[in-house]
């Protein structure tokens, strides 16, 4: 059964939230990271360099999906719309807790402009939220479809005896798929050519943000 939260309540969820996400190490992921066991090897200057670039930029990417879930999750009309994107959610913390502890075993911190991801894209969150639940979960159809790419883009080109961050890469591609093919089932519309260009346009601007160490 959905539980059906009163609007003060839903706004201390989410600011609960959102204190979670930006505070470093404050987020425990409900799942253990998919990189135990898996072994460390020696890498070069530039495979570390191209880790940590992959890794800084998902977990930034992480932000942004997180913001906007919240935001969305925060005034979905129906109960069963919010449930779902909040399970979403859950998950994308999960995945933000495991990128942010491969970076630390690199010797890496995440991304100074995560506090300004993470508003601009609660914004954007609370006005598709607010257009209707279809349309709120077609971009959350969208929006997992384009990280599934990218996931699978990434695991192309990370080093091969990165078993660790590949192990992580894996299981967020894997979620990724699930989030795409659940918002539909919930009813999510899917979006036009134009909406789902300008979701891949904003993804690439987190890209410059990749050098930063």
């Amino acid at each position: 059964m959905t539980r059906q939260w009163r609007t003060r309540d839903r706004w201390m969820i989410q600011l609960d939230g959102m204190l979670r996400t930006l505070v470093p190490g404050a987020l425990v992921p409900m799942r253990p990271s998919p990189a135990l066991g898996a072994g460390e090897p020696t890498f070069s200057r530039l495979e570390r360099h191209r880790i940590i670039s992959l890794m800084r930029f998902n977990h930034s990417s992480g932000i942004c999906t997180q913001g906007r879930y919240h935001g969305q999750g925060l005034v979905a009309r129906a109960p069963r719309v919010s449930q779902r994107i909040c399970d979403a959610a859950d998950e994308q913390r999960d995945h933000l807790a495991w990128c942010e502890g491969r970076l630390k075993e690199l010797g890496a911190h995440t991304s100074p402009f995560n506090p300004l991801y993470y508003t601009a894209s609660f914004g954007l969150g609370v006005m598709l939220g607010r257009i209707s639940d279809p349309v709120s979960l077609g971009f959350l159809h969208a929006g997992s479809e384009l990280a599934t790419t990218r996931l699978e883009t990434q695991l192309r080109h990370l080093p091969g005896g990165d078993q660790r961050s590949r192990a992580i890469l894996e299981r967020m591609r894997d979620d990724s798929v699930h989030h795409a093919y659940g918002a539909l089932e919930a009813g999510g519309r899917r979006l036009p050519g134009p909406l789902r260009w300008g979701l891949s346009m904003a993804a690439k601007a987190l890209r410059s943000d990749r050098r930063l160490e």
